[in-house]
């Protein structure tokens, strides 16, 4: 049966009050410039975002495409007809004899006029007994092999038979912008997407070590920025030269706080990157406890020399948690890719896991933090990044 429309829902939106218009609005322009389709209708009705589709398009790729717009939580493709009930049972029967073989159903009716003549307890007796009578199966309200459901809405109902999820959340970019410090690893392309959901705006920006990493690294950073920008389109990435930054550190400091003291400057030279960007905070992949560096008072010491906050959306997560994540945004599969990661490079044997803020400014004054942080601005390079798309 061929589908006219596309009803999205969203949970979260509906509670925004006397802004609710707002995020309705930067959500019908998420979709038309996520989908990216001419020709494609994407209004606001009550409660509701509705797509109407045009002819010969690709409902996967639409499909595929909505997934991936924070605030959707689900979407149904739907056919539209005149909300009687003569129209909407007719409607009801074609979808499910066009379904696979099913043996029991139900009809779940929802009106979002309470001036419509009929309840939705009526829809579901009326239209429950014509698809009875046509199709001879049986009724079941609980866990049914089927669910018919019909959404009436000012002049038109919408009967669909399956709804798809989508990542919930905000719209993208109606939180402001953040800048996430995006590493070749599982855990901060996740960081990234959470960000992405609350409805921030992410740039990101990756510090590298060739020559003494290989290319690969960086080229696998672009496919996971790639992958993430499919969340809020085409995106930001700065790469940052690292290697002779951590040259300077590991001849003027201390082995055991050199990691720390990389982590450090890396808040100073993101900030400083991205001010153009008007962020209001950075964003990293640290989740407390898992490594070394990621103890508290070390995740604390680090933070100390950011001048904006600096926020941890996995603080809380365990590995597993962060893995699974990362397999439902599709970042899992190139994350595990082999990697050269810029700290790794130069880590030492014992590194410091209860660092202090005074041992650390001690060893930074043995080196010219500003000219460092200049050098590093200098030969950054800027991409932009386009969404990348499966199908």
């Amino acid at each position: 049966m061929t589908f006219s429309s596309i009803i999205v829902h969203y949970r979260e939106i509906g509670l925004k009050g006397r802004n609710r218009a707002r995020f309705e609005d930067a959500l019908v322009k998420n979709i038309k410039d996520t989908i990216a389709l001419r020709g494609l209708d994407v209004r606001r009705i009550f409660g509701r975002i509705l797509i109407t589709l045009g002819q010969d398009v690709s409902h996967e790729l639409i499909a595929e495409r909505l997934r991936h717009v924070p605030g959707v939580s689900h979407f149904l493709f739907a056919v539209r007809v005149a909300p009687t009930m003569p129209e909407m049972s007719q409607a009801a029967v074609a979808l499910l004899q066009s379904s696979e073989p099913f043996t029991t159903f139900r009809i779940e009716a929802r009106r979002s006029e309470k001036d419509f003549p009929f309840s939705s307890m009526d829809v579901n007796r009326a239209v429950g007994a014509a698809a009875v009578a046509a199709l001879g199966k049986r009724v079941k309200l609980v866990e049914p092999e089927r669910t018919c459901t019909i959404e009436i809405v000012g002049r038109n109902a919408f009967l669909s038979l399956a709804r798809v999820p989508g990542p919930g959340g905000l719209p993208a970019g109606i939180s402001g912008t953040v800048a996430a410090l995006l590493s070749g690893g599982i855990d901060s392309p996740v960081a990234a997407y959470k960000m992405i959901k609350r409805g921030a705006r992410t740039v990101f920006v990756h510090f590298h070590s060739m020559p003494f990493t290989s290319p690969a690294s960086v080229a696998k950073v672009r496919d996971l920025a790639a992958i993430l920008a499919r969340f809020q389109g085409a995106s930001t990435l700065y790469l940052v030269p690292f290697a002779d930054i951590q040259k300077t550190v590991m001849m003027e400091t201390a082995a055991r706080y050199r990691v720390l003291l990389y982590r450090r400057l890396m808040m100073r030279v993101a900030e400083a990157l991205t001010r153009k960007d008007r962020v209001g905070a950075l964003v990293t992949g640290e989740s407390l406890g898992q490594v070394a560096s990621q103890t508290l008072q070390n995740i604390s010491a680090i933070g100390e020399a950011a001048t904006l906050p600096v926020l941890r959306p996995l603080v809380g997560d365990d590995k597993e948690d962060i893995i699974t994540e990362a397999r439902k945004i599709g970042t899992f599969e190139t994350s595990i890719q082999p990697h050269d990661d810029c700290c790794q490079v130069f880590l030492p044997r014992s590194p410091a896991t209860k660092a202090r803020v005074a041992d650390l400014e001690m060893e930074e004054a043995r080196l010219n933090i500003p000219a460092l942080v200049q050098q590093a601005l200098e030969k950054t390079t800027v991409e932009e990044i386009q969404p990348k798309w499966q199908n």
